[in-house]
């Protein structure tokens, strides 16, 4: 989310330029960096994540119960980072349509989940505040899948770029 708006900034100007070499070296930057902050945060929440939750006074099973909700959101935030740099792909390009279905879908899939895992219908298990959050998960997964569905589909820079190699210094400073 760090540097997104830089990310966009720099795809619309690109885009308006015409200029597909820029936008793709953008796109690697912008990427790069995304993912490396997601890494980092994901990796920080896994290894403070009783600290962080200690902060509050909790009981004994609400701690507990939090702490799960916590790693399966935090390990969860792999679509949520993805998410958030193919909608600046579609953004730059002046497509709020396909960003908006999307999180519709996931919403939509985020509400049905939600009591068939928290409360166990059907052949769902009975998996409480695990199962809200596994929901959230899977809603955020669904939106990684169309996402990627939809850059492949209109060939964005997020599907064609090649991320294994660096971009020009130049562009990781424009992204902040």
């Amino acid at each position: 989310l760090i540097g997104k708006t830089g990310v966009v900034v720099g795809l619309s100007q690109a885009h308006g330029r015409g200029d597909d070499e820029e936008a793709e070296e953008v796109m690697r930057s912008g990427a790069q960096i995304h993912y490396l902050i997601g890494a980092l945060l994901i990796a920080f929440y896994l290894i403070f994540a009783k600290k962080i939750i200690g902060i509050y006074d909790l009981s004994e099973r609400v701690f507990n119960e939090t702490l799960k909700y916590f790693y399966i959101v935090t390990v969860g935030y792999v679509f949520s980072f993805s998410n958030s740099i193919m909608v600046t792909n579609f953004s730059a390009r002046g497509d709020s349509v396909i960003p908006f279905k999307v999180s519709i879908a996931a919403l939509i899939l985020n509400i049905i989940l939600d009591p068939l895992l928290i409360f166990g219908v059907g052949f769902f298990p009975r998996l409480e505040v695990a199962g809200a959050a596994l929901a959230t998960v899977l809603a955020q997964a669904l939106a990684t899948v169309l996402y990627l569905y939809f850059s492949k589909m209109y060939k964005t820079e997020f599907v064609t770029t090649n991320y294994f190699k660096l971009a020009p210094k130049k562009y990781y400073g424009r992204i902040f």
